[in-house]
């Protein structure tokens, strides 16, 4: 009975299986938990007793690159000749920017004096204007970006909230978390000791934190700065010493703003100060220049600036300038307009968030002649964050197809260009990047590693195939998704032509099972998002691929044209194109936009010689684009003859839309596996076009029906496209407040 109580005892102390064991046995097991248990106990009390703890996530180092007024400047004065009496002719320095108590009405004017730059045709550089001595303070030290007046008033808040936020997860201001003001005024160019004090930055950083590699987290104009920073290291050095770009507002492309700025200057929002006197100072400042929308992302029949005498776009700057009497200005355009190339990327991962959805200023218009420059009428609003357009944030959304490191871009509904700076979602975002930062720097690394010794070893073909797909990834990606949708269709056999060359008559094998074959092959492309950072996924079936096969011969002769090449930009440049064939009704733009840049452009120039030509849409069968693009618009392939024989356009795309309608894609898309598309085509002229505004030709309004396709050229391929999964996620001071910390030039 003794026993039979011991064994129960035993069952509900160490569980069922210790009814096996005989007593003695019993004994020595509890005994050895026992001990087991002291010792886990005697371990933990040690690690109290020396503070040992858990060792922490190690955070990587953060450097802030302020924008356009970012940065503190102090001044000074030894001067022979001011421009007031109350102006002071010596003094040791003072904080000349920002200091609120100088920007009054009076004392303005002496400010305005001691901030402005002079510009030397001859070394086509600026100095500081005469008996003025100006420094930054605080490089390396975040004091001088948190806050711009170094009393830290409110008003002058600036990287204060994110630094706040970043310490408060462990960061350490001056050594983990440090600042790089620069003297804002001037542009690249002007910058050379700046940019090299930044480089060794970067690397005491990296070395102070334990060869962690650094994040650089920009805001506005510090963007493009950076920009041109890289682009001067090797990718060896970014490899080893930089982490991530994240950008906050970046001014990729410019902005419109900085050409109102330098026409009728910019009041910061200060209503008391008059705008004209601080356009002196602002036009002075080569950084404004920089800023001036570029010709990447503004075309040349996009006008700028309008007034009953003449019109400005990108390509009139020069006359723009000359007709403000302002010639220094387009000689300080001539020197900055090149330094950065917006379309290339940084050749680092880059994190892209910026505001969307605020009015932003798009066009100037002058109702009068005699009121240019100094009296604008209207400024036209667009999409962007209230400061920079929508196109130039979006310009980094376009690198992630021309480099090997990931591109994130994230949009946040509403934030503003300076509230981007303190909204919750924007510091959350960075938080929590930083937070797991430590564990994707070692993922990646494995997968690295993993990838090398795996020796890819790519093919000429799979060689090719990187590279095109690097070039651009979302026209590869485009030109993949038609050739599928035409090889799936049932109406195959003329929607696929050209076809691929493994669909040639053979005497052994039958059409159908060729094709069969073809469609297996499609199947097997992997998608192209790997193909493009192949060295940092390792995916094994991708650098199968790439090693060559009958597939990526497939995808190189998809992807190969002698005749185009097929070029994404930014859907914000669909205005562009509601402007050139000036529709009327208000639609919905596409979610991915196209540019065809044809081999025999001056082949056509010439065809149209004086010529008017007209811009319209062509709807269509997403089956029929993988034809129309290599072979043009055939009459065979248009169905609807009820006006007559020929090729159907409309200046409407909401007309165009109706006959564009869904197809089943590739699987495997990153513009989505259900798409549409729309062509837009210039159409020269002739007695070929009948009209819907001539009444004799019996076509409805707002109708093209073109019976000779020799006059007609797509120029660009708009896509709607189903959402593919994200990659990423993402989204009051007084009116002095507010305004004072808009930046000199009003950008910040």
């Amino acid at each position: 009975m003794n026993e039979r109580l011991r064994m129960k005892r035993a069952e509900m102390q160490w569980g069922p299986e210790m009814r096996t064991y005989p007593h003695p046995e019993m004994r020595l097991i509890r005994a050895y938990r026992a001990f087991s248990v002291v010792l886990l106990i005697c371990a933990w009390q040690c690690s109290l007793v020396n503070g040992q703890s858990p060792p922490p996530k190690r955070l990587p180092p953060i450097i802030l690159v302020p924008g356009d007024g970012g940065s503190q400047i102090e001044a000074k004065l030894n001067k022979t000749v001011v421009v007031h009496y109350i102006c002071r002719k010596h003094s040791d320095f003072f904080d000349l920017w920002l200091n609120l108590e100088l920007l009054v009405p009076l004392i303005l004017d002496c400010w305005v004096d001691n901030m402005r730059l002079e510009y030397n045709t001859t070394t086509r550089t600026t100095t500081n204007s005469p008996g003025v001595t100006t420094r930054v303070p605080g490089f390396g030290d975040t004091a001088s970006v948190e806050f711009l007046d170094p009393s830290q008033v409110s008003p002058s808040r600036y990287f204060v909230d994110i630094a706040t936020a970043l310490a408060g997860i462990g960061y350490s201001r001056g050594t983990t978390l440090r600042g790089a003001p620069y003297d804002f005024r001037k542009a690249p160019n002007e910058l050379g000791a700046f940019l090299a004090s930044f480089k060794e930055l970067v690397e005491d950083t990296f070395a102070k934190a334990g060869n962690s590699r650094v994040v650089l987290v920009v805001h506005s104009m510090g963007g493009p700065i950076m920009l041109n920073f890289l682009a001067r290291q090797s990718q060896e050095w970014k490899d080893k010493y930089i982490g991530s770009l994240v950008s906050l507002s970046g001014a990729w492309g410019g902005s419109l703003k900085a050409v109102k700025v330098a026409a009728a200057g910019d009041n910061l929002g200060i209503f008391v100060l008059n705008q004209l006197s601080l356009r002196t100072e602002q036009r002075s400042s080569p950084s404004l220049s920089f800023l001036f929308p570029s010709r990447h992302y503004w075309n040349s029949s996009e006008v700028l600036v309008s007034r009953p005498g003449r019109n400005y776009t990108v390509g009139d700057l020069g006359e723009f300038f000359k007709d403000m009497a302002f010639s220094d200005g387009y000689e300080m355009y001539q020197d900055v307009k090149d330094l950065v190339d917006p379309t290339q990327p940084p050749g680092v991962e880059v994190h892209c968030l910026h505001g969307v959805g605020v009015p932003t200023w798009e066009k100037i218009v002058y109702q009068k002649d005699s009121d240019f420059p100094d009296k604008p009428t209207t400024l036209i609003n667009g999409d962007g964050d209230g400061t920079v357009n929508l196109r130039s944030l979006e310009a980094c959304s376009l690198w992630g197809g021309k480099q090997n490191h990931p591109v994130y871009h994230v949009k946040f509904p509403g934030v503003d260009h300076l509230g981007i700076l303190r909204d919750d979602g924007i510091i959350k975002y960075l938080t929590k990047l930083m937070r797991n930062y430590e564990v994707v720097e070692n993922r990646r690394a494995r997968i690295l590693r993993r990838t090398l010794e795996m020796n890819v070893n790519p093919t000429s073909d799979g060689q090719w195939v990187m590279q095109k797909v690097r070039e651009d990834v979302a026209a590869a990606d485009i030109l993949v998704s038609l050739c599928i949708a035409a090889a799936r269709s049932y109406r195959h056999h003329t929607a696929l032509k050209p076809c691929p060359p493994s669909l040639r008559e053979s005497d052994d094998v039958s059409l159908r099972e060729k094709h069969e074959e073809t469609v297996a092959k499609l199947d097997r492309i992997p998608p192209l998002r790997m193909i493009d950072d192949v060295a940092i996924n390792g995916r094994e079936e991708v650098i199968n691929f790439l090693r060559g096969d009958e597939t990526t011969q497939l995808l190189r002769w998809i992807l190969h044209s002698n005749q185009f090449t097929l070029k994404s930009v930014s859907p914000s440049l669909f205005a562009d194109v509601k402007r050139k064939t000036a529709q009327v009704i208000d639609t919905k733009g596409p979610s991915h936009l196209f540019e065809i840049v044809w081999q025999d452009e001056e082949s056509w120039l010439a065809k149209k010689g004086s010529t008017p030509s007209i811009f319209a849409y062509h709807g269509s069968r997403l089956d029929n684009f993988h034809s129309i693009l290599r072979l043009g618009l055939h009459q065979h392939l248009n169905q609807n003859s009820a006006f007559g024989e020929g090729t159907y356009f409309s200046n409407e795309l909401s007309v165009c839309l109706t006959y564009s309608t869904n197809g089943i894609a590739w699987k495997n898309s990153m513009l989505g596996d259900v798409l549409s598309c729309v062509a837009l085509c210039e159409i020269i002229l002739g007695d070929w076009v009948k009209s819907g505004s001539k009444r004799k030709d019996g076509v409805p309004e707002k109708y093209f029906i073109v019976q000779n396709n020799d006059y007609v050229r797509l120029t660009h391929l708009l896509v709607y496209g189903s959402s593919p999964k994200a990659t990423s996620s993402g989204q009051s001071c007084n009116a002095l407040g507010n305004n004072a910390r808009a930046g000199i030039h009003g950008f910040e």
